[in-house]
């Protein structure tokens, strides 16, 4: 079946239905950038949950026995009994060892009250690792079945304080 031509004004080129004509094609691409340039200016307006470090929360002077670990990585639990002892706002003994360093940082993200505990050289679980808290965890002194992160493994935690 032969397609049917549409003619122009004399000297004007021939354009077959269903084809696109030059001037479409530029109509197209300012549609096309307008449309990227909206969709810019509508994401770069939008607001951002920020969240805002503030003073550091304070573990200081407390207590905690990790009572049991599930290495992701091996499916393997472990079930140390070692206890955590946190000297003052930076150091932390393990069953009364040297110091290492740790913090705990609460963050505000409006009504969200969650702290970044983050744990140097934490012999139990063979590194550094950190963990999002909730002020409940923090007050009730119990920690339980907690995604704790070191980058390349994930192991899931339960802590007491005594």
């Amino acid at each position: 079946m032969r397609r049917k031509e549409k003619f122009h004004k004399k000297g004007t080129k021939i354009v077959r239905l269903g084809e696109t004509s030059p001037m479409k094609k530029s109509n197209l691409i300012v549609l096309r950038n307008s449309f990227y340039l909206v969709t810019l200016l509508v994401l770069s307006s939008c607001n951002k949950l920020e969240f805002e470090w503030t003073e550091s929360a304070s573990l200081k002077d407390t207590e905690w026995v990790i009572t049991r670990y599930d290495n992701t990585l091996t499916n393997n639990s472990e079930f140390p009994m070692d206890t955590l002892y946190f000297i003052d706002n930076n150091s932390y003994q393990i069953n009364g060892g040297n110091e290492r360093a740790y913090y705990l940082k609460s963050v505000d993200a409006g009504e969200i009250d969650e702290y970044h505990l983050r744990l140097s050289d934490c012999s139990p679980f063979g590194g550094d690792y950190g963990t999002w808290l909730d002020q409940f965890s923090i007050d009730e002194g119990e920690v339980t079945n907690k995604l704790f992160n070191s980058g390349d493994n994930e192991i899931i935690v339960w802590m007491e304080r005594i």
